[in-house]
């Protein structure tokens, strides 16, 4: 394997830093089926989780890691030393060939000083199993293992294709999510350009809308003009330049003019691919899809963002089913209503034990959408959706919003029992003539709901 300049990304869970690794039973790894077709180093994200199964089916994605090289840094921009400084660990890609892959992270500061992680496992579909063992002397953890999986993406398929070649594009990309004073930004704005002409959006309440500018595009850098249209007399000039490894993303400086008073601050802006269709044939699997349509629909692509929600759905994924089956339903973002569509995916959402997908398919059965209306479906999705953890969970909250709705009318009262009685009365009843099935909810909703 030739020593060249590899850039991977390694999603790690926080878990296995707290967890006991004892408590963990060793699981050796598969051996390969065959060997496996990856994407090039340079485009290869691995996110991993560990776990006492073998196989993650949705590996965490709360610290990564970006390795440069065979032998380089691993940096993480969501762990940080004291001072808000990223964390950075030495890591080591020591094999990756003939279905096996092993990994050496060393951390370098922080409350893990000193721990070495040694990942070693074989990868098939692009899934990975494997065993992780840990060396920490004179820490309990020394000596300990655990099982770890990952998941291998390539990460052209959300890179916007403008900057595939690793060159300088030599057109704007058309959209951009962007930061002002990071890391506190809270609220980031979409930027979409046309040309040397844009419009960006901030999704505050009341939204905050502005029109830009391009000023320069070059590799030494850029500077966009802002101009408020919701704030007239408000403007401010952007300049970054490219972040060296990081696809897309620029770091600078904004200055500020509101009406002549004038200040200064950090900005960061990142262009941003929405289609899961593109030219180069690349294809998104089901989790970036799923991330894919989310950018999408905050910059009010539909079209861009139906086609990754389909895409994430057929792969199984719930959140995407019920969120097409939402979308068809309600006439969500300018999408058309389909009640037959609607209920189509809330079906394959309620299957996956999805908790909106259940709630929705009962109201469609009740409500005789997209399909004939029926009463035992809707009762019986009803309840398992409220058996669900999230279903309880949601219950609860809904609980306590009309107990303080009370408390707000009344003052001081305790109405608690009240608010809990009104609340299940209301939430048990259902449009049919069943009041055997009323009386069984009310008397379950009282019984477990907790208002406190």
């Amino acid at each position: 394997m030739k020593n060249t300049q590899i850039p991977i990304i390694l999603l790690l869970s926080l878990t296995f830093l707290r967890l006991g690794y004892g408590q963990v039973k060793p699981a050796g790894a598969q051996p390969a089926k065959a060997k496996e077709s990856l994407p090039p180093f340079s485009s290869m994200m691995l996110i991993f989780c560990i776990s006492a199964d073998t196989v993650c089916s949705q590996p965490g994605a709360e610290m990564p890691f970006q390795i440069t090289g065979l032998k380089g840094v691993a940096s993480s921009g969501q762990m940080t030393l004291e001072g808000g400084a990223p964390r950075e660990d030495r890591a080591t890609l020591d094999r990756l060939d003939n279905g096996v892959i092993q990994i050496k992270v060393v951390e370098t500061a922080g409350p893990g000083a000193g721990l070495t992680s040694i990942y070693k496992g074989t990868y098939t579909e692009r899934r990975v199993t494997g065993l992780a063992t840990f060396a920490w002397p004179g820490h309990a953890e020394d000596g300990k293992s655990a099982t770890w999986a990952a998941r291998i993406q390539d990460v052209r398929a959300k890179t916007p294709p403008e900057f595939l070649d690793g060159k300088f594009p030599k057109e704007l990309p058309p959209t951009m999510i962007e930061c002002e004073n990071p890391p506190q930004c809270t609220i980031r704005g979409h930027w979409t350009f046309k040309g040397a002409h844009g419009t960006a959006v901030w999704n505050t309440t009341p939204p905050v809308a502005a029109s830009l500018e391009l000023k320069k595009w070059s590799p030494e850098g850029i500077e966009i003009k802002r101009s408020d249209i919701t704030q007239p007399g408000w403007s401010t000039e952007y300049a970054a330049t490219l972040q060296t490894g990081k696809v897309g993303m620029f770091s600078g400086t904004s200055s500020y003019d509101r009406n002549g008073q004038k200040s200064s601050g950090a900005w960061y802006g990142n262009f941003v691919s929405t289609s899961c269709k593109r030219a180069d044939g690349l294809v998104p699997d089901e989790y970036q899809a799923e991330t894919l349509a989310a950018t999408a629909i905050n910059f009010a692509r539909m079209d861009d963002a139906i086609g990754c929600l389909k895409i994430a759905a057929n792969a199984g994924m719930p959140m995407s089913t019920g969120m097409l089956s939402m979308i068809y339903a309600k006439g969500m973002f300018g999408v058309p209503k389909d009640p037959r569509q609607a209920f189509f995916w809330a079906s394959k959402a309620a299957e996956a034990e999805n908790y909106k997908g259940e709630l929705l398919l009962s109201e469609f059965y009740r409500d005789g959408i997209g399909t004939p209306a029926n009463p035992e479906k809707a009762s019986f999705w009803a309840d398992k959706a409220a058996a669900s953890a999230e279903g309880k969970l949601d219950r609860n909250r809904k609980a306590r919003q009309f107990t303080n709705s009370i408390l707000d009318v009344l003052g001081a009262a305790v109405v608690t029992e009240f608010a809990k009685s009104q609340y299940c009365d209301v939430s048990t009843n259902v449009p049919f003539d069943h009041p055997e099935v009323n009386q069984a909810r009310y008397k379950n909703c009282l019984e477990n709901l907790d208002t406190k």
